[in-house]
């Protein structure tokens, strides 16, 4: 008797081949993040890393906005860097190597949609895989994408599940009617996937309302209340435990921000919003992805940038606009996948427009302008497959020539990803950082009950009369151990002891400690009382 292994089935090889596509994108986006350097990035310095800490530490009550407005913003997110530094600190380049994987989710979901495309534009062949691979690469190389592979700013990390909500949406929209009405895993899976990327970061807000509303118009009423349910419970489930936390600290689910509507007595009445990125007016708003092909500092990110896939985006989605009033040709699902598509980046990018205007939170739309590219060419030069793939190519090659990209502070690897020269703060300190910069960092590498507390920032400013100002004077005040300030050295020895005067304090000595991070170092100084105590 003789014994076969059976072998594959369709399905099975073609699940295989996808684990194969995903393992070498991560491989890739692993790989060219340990490529970079080590990640310096501002948000890390303020509060990527004292989040993690600060969830671990349970230091909620007990620190008082050491990382400014950004202390109080989810730390699930941080969690992992947090976990890599602690773990493997002294090998930066695993860090970096490790931080750039999630990208590869992300590359591998906007290739599925760019072989969607593919196909539907050219027909399956080896034209429409080329023409796929250029759409993907160009979608994870513009000035949006690229810089932050491997960054703890976790917009590209963070925008990976929404890519494969979008993903499945089209599938959706392309399989028969029958199973089109009513494909409940699929929309579960969409939802679910939707609410924990909106959960871990609420910017993502602008492509998961969208999205669900689309599900709604296209797959009916039933389809909806399975995705929306699930968006619903995967949201509270990554943003609930935090949200429960600051109710229970400061009155508010989502203190600081929109305390104009929650109105927690630490803070003020009022909403605070970056509106320094936002178009002027509306036809900049209609039309400012034509802005981005100059290079600009401060226009839509605090960095220099230039970048044309917006513009070429913005024309693509008008011609396939046009172009899906002809006559369709057969394709699976008929004009529904693109037409499912184009409403997603109108609506998300006009959701952008009003709402926010860094262009690091539009990096979805970025990356599908390539998509948007091939599908509005396949319209327009039917049945010339050659010519279609030719052009897709030579736009690409002409867009990534183009773009000048940000540097959002990465570094040479150095021997360890975060390092400080010894610490002058001693145990049972009060550390008052007393600057409006990234300070927070350095709070893991104190002594556990060294108390943080920002007393100048983006947040709290001296002089101000609300709960956070009324905590900070009564925790100086009722302090009888040793006090320190932490500042950038860049600014003079007088402004800090501006931050420190209101509270009765004034300064002492000074000295320069560096970091792997920062090389310049930063300030620490003794702080001696000039009131009594407790007065």
């Amino acid at each position: 008797m003789s014994f076969t292994r059976p072998g594959l089935g369709p399905r099975q090889k073609a699940i295989a081949r996808q684990l194969a596509l995903l393992t070498l994108l991560c491989a890739i986006t692993g790989a060219w993040s340990a490529f970079r350097g080590t990640d310096a990035n501002w948000d890390l310095r303020n509060y990527h890393l004292y989040a993690g800490h600060a969830w671990m530490q349970g230091r909620l009550g007990f620190d008082i906005a050491p990382a400014q407005l950004q202390t109080y913003f989810n730390p699930l997110p941080s969690l992992p860097y947090f976990w890599l530094v602690t773990a493997w600190g002294d090998h930066p380049r695993l860090v970096a190597f490790a931080m750039g994987v999630p990208a590869g989710l992300y590359a591998f979901a906007l290739a599925q949609i760019a072989w969607i495309a593919a196909r539907r534009a050219l027909g399956p062949g080896l034209l429409a895989l080329a023409a796929a691979g250029v759409a993907t690469l160009l979608g994870m190389s513009g000035a949006g994408v690229r810089p932050l592979i491997g960054s703890t700013m976790g917009d590209v990390a963070f925008a990976g599940p929404i890519m494969l909500a979008l993903w499945l949406a089209l599938r959706s929209a392309e399989a028969p009617a029958p199973r089109t009405a009513w494909r409940w895993r699929s929309m579960l899976a969409t939802g679910l996937l939707c609410g924990a990327a909106t959960g871990l970061k609420l910017t993502n807000v602008i492509y998961a309302a969208p999205l669900g509303l689309l599900v709604l118009l296209m797959f009916g009423l039933r389809a909806a209340l399975v995705a929306g349910g699930a968006m619903a419970l995967a949201f509270l489930a990554f943003w609930g435990p935090h949200a429960l936390a600051l109710w229970r600290e400061f009155g508010s689910p989502i203190f600081p921000m929109y305390n104009d509507i929650f109105r927690s007595p630490d803070f003020t009445a009022a909403r605070i919003a970056d509106e320094r990125f936002l178009p002027r007016n509306w036809m900049q708003a209609v039309f400012y992805p034509f802005y981005w092909l100059r290079t600009t500092t401060g226009l839509v990110t605090e960095l220099t940038m230039r970048d044309a896939r917006g513009a070429v985006g913005f024309v693509s989605a008008a011609l396939l606009a046009v172009g899906l009033l002809r006559p369709f040709p057969q394709a699976p699902g008929g004009r529904r996948p693109e037409l499912l598509l184009l409403l997603f980046c109108v609506a998300a990018y006009a959701m952008w427009a009003k709402m926010f205007g860094i262009y690091r939170y539009l990096i979805v739309i970025e990356s599908l302008a390539g998509v948007l590219l091939l599908l509005a060419l396949g319209r327009f030069l039917v049945g010339r497959p050659g010519r279609v793939v030719a052009a897709h190519a030579a736009i690409a090659a002409g867009l990534a020539a183009f773009a000048v990209l940000p540097n959002w502070g990465t570094i040479r690897h150095p021997p360890a990803v975060i390092r400080f020269e010894p610490l002058p703060v001693p145990p049972g300190a009060l550390l008052l950082l007393t600057a409006d910069d990234a300070l927070a960092y350095v709070v893991p590498f104190l002594p556990p009950d060294v108390r943080a507390i920002g007393v100048r920032s983006n947040l709290v400013r001296p002089g101000e009369e609300h709960g956070l100002a009324r905590r900070i004077r009564a925790a100086i005040a009722g302090h009888d151990g040793p006090i320190w300030a932490m500042g950038d050295p860049r600014i003079t020895p007088a402004s800090i002891a501006d931050a420190l005067q209101p509270h009765g304090l004034a300064l002492g000595p000074c000295q320069l400690v560096r970091s792997t991070l920062v090389r310049e170092g930063h300030a620490f100084c003794e702080v001696l009382r000039t009131a009594p105590l407790g007065g």
